[in-house]
Order: structure tokens, then sequence, then C-alpha cells
């Protein structure tokens, strides 16, 4: 209804929402943007960030609408790779 795409990266580019596996083991969808890793400025800042502790980020899966919430989907990322609330 609001125009995004789904389903998973391709030879046609990649979907607004890229389906996962929640953690309850339903199928669902991420929203793309919420997977971009950043890339470091530098070799220090990878090597910084190489460095760093990883912590679980949890992600809200939603069903193809992308509103309607089912589960969360878990991503391990470097905590120098997070932003600073």
């Amino acid at each position: 209804a609001d125009g995004l795409t789904y389903g998973v990266a391709n030879d046609h580019g990649t979907p607004d929402l890229i389906a996962v596996f929640a953690t309850s083991g339903k199928t669902g969808y991420v929203y793309a943007k919420s997977l971009d890793e950043p890339s470091p400025a530098n070799p220090s800042q990878a090597l910084q960030w190489q460095n760093s502790p990883l912590v679980t980020v949890h992600l809200p899966v939603y069903e193809p609408d992308g509103k309607t919430l089912i589960g969360e989907f878990d991503l391990r990322r470097h905590t120098a790779e997070l932003p600073a609330w």
C-alpha cells in the first residue's frame, strides 16, 4: 500500500524490506536500511571497529506491509560500529 518492495536482494537490486527469519521462527521482513553496515573512514578506524566487542542488536520484523510487527531479528555488530546515543 505504501509502495514498499519486499523480498531478497537479487540482480534487480535490493528491496525496501529484506526477508528474514525472526527469532520466533516466523518469516518476515526487516528494513534494508537497518541491515546496512557503516564503512570505516580509514584503516585505523577499521582496526578499531574490528577489535571492539560484539553485541546483539534486535531489529523489528514486520509483515510485508512494513508496519505489522511480528517479531525480532538478532544481528551481531561491533560496538564501535553503532551510533553514539
